[in-house]
């Protein structure tokens, strides 16, 4: 077997070995945060409640999809007027659709291996919106 080939079989093992998800989706996704009215001071609060930036809108926030193990990412915003929370927004990381093409893999143990663990490892069966807006009330 001449080495084209065995580099050439050696790419199609690893590629069917990896989940969907992970070839083409991201774990981090870039989210244009905006408020109504504009020019607002904004704190973005993760899962556990950790403070993970703080700034004025609009924003443009490097925010990772999933918070865990089969666990989407979850933010609040809190929009400010001076120390006060005028408003508030909580989204969701949600599932990327790239994730249900394992179930096409023909080979069942890529197909269970990229479902239930290389995807949800690498935080790539999620996504996150493009943008959010908070309002205030």
């Amino acid at each position: 077997m001449n080495s084209t080939i065995k580099i050439t079989l050696a790419l199609c093992v690893l590629i069917l070995m990896t989940g969907c998800a992970t070839l083409f989706s991201e774990s981090n996704y870039p989210v244009r945060i905006e408020s109504n009215p504009p020019q607002m001071e904004i704190a973005i609060v993760d899962r556990q409640g950790q403070e993970i930036y703080r700034g004025k809108t609009p924003s443009l926030v490097s925010l990772k999809a999933a918070s865990g193990y089969f666990r989407p990412a979850q933010y609040t915003i809190k929009l400010y007027r001076g120390d006060e929370v005028v408003g508030t927004n909580t989204f969701y990381g949600s599932i990327d659709g790239w994730y249900f093409l394992n179930i096409f893999d023909p080979f069942l143990i890529s197909q269970w291996l990229g479902m239930l663990v290389i995807d949800p490892a690498t935080s790539s069966m999620w996504r996150l919106d493009k943008n959010v807006m908070v309002n205030e009330k």
